[in-house]
C-alpha cells in the first residue's frame, strides 16, 4: 500500500542518515571549540545546536533568489540576505510556485530562506511562516521528510511562544500524521 511504501522509503532514508550521523560524530571527537562544532553542524545539515552562543551574521546580499548550498564555514554575510529580503524572497517563490508549481526550485529557494533566518538567529513570525509555508507544499507533493524537517521546527518555536494564526492547523497535520504513521 502507500503509507506502508512511504514507511519503507522513510526507515531508508532514517538508516541512511544513521550512519552519515554516527560519521560526522566521529569527525566532532576530533573538533575543539564552539566554531569547530558549528562547522560540523553545518556540514551535517542539521539544526545548529549552539549557534546562539555565536555572533549571528548580518547579511547583506540583496539577491531575492539564491540555491541553497551545505555551509562548510561560517557563511560571508555577503551571501546572507538581510530579513527585509527575506520577506520579498518568500513572497516571489510563493507567486512562481503558484504559477509554475515546480518544487524543486521551490524547495531550494525556501531551504536558503531557512539558512539564511537560522544564520542570522531570526527566530520571529516570519521565521514561522516560512516554515509553514515550505510544510503545506512539502506536503501537496508528498514530500513526507521536508514536512517533517518543517513541522519539528514549528513545534519548538510553537513551544517557545512564536506562534502565528496557523498553529491549531499544524497541530492537526500533526495528528493526523501520526493517526497514518
Amino acid at each position: 500500500s502507500l503509507v506502508r511504501n512511504i514507511a519503507e522509503r522513510n526507515a531508508r532514508r532514517f538508516e541512511a542518515e544513521e550512519r552519515r550521523s554516527r560519521a560526522v560524530e566521529q569527525r566532532a571527537r576530533k573538533a575543539s571549540g564552539k566554531k569547530g562544532a558549528f562547522r560540523l553542524s553545518l556540514l551535517q545539515g542539521e539544526d545548529i545546536e549552539g549557534i546562539d552562543d555565536l555572533q549571528p551574521v548580518v547579511g547583506t546580499c540583496t539577491d531575492l533568489e539564491k540555491s541553497h548550498f551545505r555551509l562548510k564555514t561560517l557563511p560571508d554575510p555577503a551571501k546572507v540576505r538581510p530579513e527585509y529580503v527575506l520577506h520579498r524572497s518568500l513572497r516571489h517563490v510563493l507567486q512562481r510556485w503558484r504559477a509554475e508549481h515546480n518544487y524543486h526550485y521551490a524547495s531550494d529557494q525556501l531551504r536558503s530562506i531557512r539558512q539564511d533566518l537560522v544564520v542570522q538567529h531570526i527566530r520571529n513570525a516570519f521565521t514561522v511562516e516560512v516554515y509553514e509555508a515550505h510544510a503545506r507544499i512539502a506536503l501537496e507533493v508528498r514530500d513526507v521528510a521536508s514536512y517533517l524537517a518543517c513541522q519539528s521546527q514549528l513545534v519548538r518555536m510553537h513551544q517557545e511562544g512564536i506562534a502565528t494564526e496557523n498553529a491549531r492547523e499544524f497541530m492537526a497535520y500533526r495528528i493526523l500524521f501520526c493517526l497514518l504513521f
